[in-house]
């Protein structure tokens, strides 16, 4: 005889099933590690998604191994890079599910991650965004356990280089998800899109796209939930090209790592995402963290890299843009 509890668990099961999940994973050049990354998609407990992998500048080689390993996939080829967020627009503009999983190409998924972050959306209709434990790939070290808003407007993530030794095994709120791996609610995206298309600002490329994302999600009352059951593994900087600093003490700054293009990049979308998501109250309040942390960065470019200065100043114009997307 079947037990009661056993039953409901089995009903629990075929409930979560009901929803369709989009999972869109953004790849560059053919990266080594985005077999692995679908490889673990595809080994889901959860079977009710589809895949859309947006590649941008791909080998043809690679895109034939792919097709041939994993054939069910829908593939959207660029010719040249569109970066991260407006990659992640193009599948998103064409999902069909209920909710959407947007996955670097360097992320692993624990095998129940779609299960357990479904779940969290079915308790809570207010949730938006659903944040798993991110962990090193060996297991050991945690990546992020939902992402926070630090005082000098910086995307922090929670537990960042800590020993996973059960601190954050409890679910709850939190301000909201890394990018490299967070579920989103296809209503969510729809209510707080910049524009028809337009989920994440397509005008970011790299850097704080998932931060002003949340903060735009927060603003519009949406809630964003930390589930440590849904466990996925993340290579950091393991799809962006890092660099050696000048100073081997910068290397632990990751700023000081990147090539004078992301440095920029990062500058401008920092920026803006404070410009378009700030209140006046809240930016006094945490005004002297906020000149603290930018005195520093920008004594380091004056020092190591001061031709940045003069094509940020070159780029100003980006800030009238972004006063027109304030909503």
């Amino acid at each position: 005889m079947v037990s009661y509890k056993k039953c409901k668990k089995q009903a629990k099961l075929i409930m979560d099933e009901n929803f369709l999940i989009t999972v869109v994973v953004v790849d560059w050049k053919g990266n080594t590690l985005l077999k692995n990354c679908l490889e673990a998609l595809y080994a889901q407990s959860y079977k009710n998604f589809e895949v859309i992998l947006i590649e941008n500048e791909p080998p043809d080689d690679f895109l034939k191994s792919i097709k041939e390993a994993f054939p069910q996939i829908k593939i959207i080829v660029n010719k040249k890079n569109l970066f991260y967020a407006s990659s992640q627009n193009q599948g998103i503009k064409e999902a069909n599910g209920e909710f959407i999983l947007s996955l670097n190409n360097d992320v692993i998924l624990d095998k129940n991650f779609l299960r357990e972050a479904v779940r969290s959306m079915q308790d809570d209709g207010e949730i938006g965004i659903v944040s798993g434990k991110l962990l090193s790939f060996d297991g050991k070290i945690i990546d992020s356990a939902g992402q926070c808003l630090s005082r000098s407007r910086r995307p922090l993530e929670r537990g960042y280089g800590e020993k996973d030794t059960g601190k954050f095994d409890k679910p709850g709120f939190v301000f909201g998800a890394c990018g490299a791996c967070a579920l989103y609610r296809k209503k969510m995206l729809e209510e707080i899109k910049i524009k028809d298309g337009e989920y994440f600002d397509g005008d970011y490329g790299l850097f704080y796209e998932d931060l002003d994302l949340n903060w735009r999600a927060k603003r519009f009352g949406w809630k964003a939930y930390y589930n440590p059951k849904a466990v996925a593994y993340h290579l950091r900087s393991g799809s962006t090209k890092m660099i050696k600093p000048q100073w081997g003490l910068l290397g632990r700054y990751r700023f000081c790592s990147l090539s004078s293009e992301h440095k920029l990049m990062l500058l401008k979308n920092r920026y803006a995402t404070i410009i378009k998501n700030e209140n006046l109250q809240s930016f006094l309040k945490n005004l002297s963290s906020i000149f603290v942390y930018d005195f520093f960065l920008w004594i380091y470019i004056l020092f190591f890299e001061p031709m940045i200065i003069f094509r940020f100043v070159k780029e100003l114009k980006f800030l009238y843009q972004i006063l027109r997307r304030r909503g």
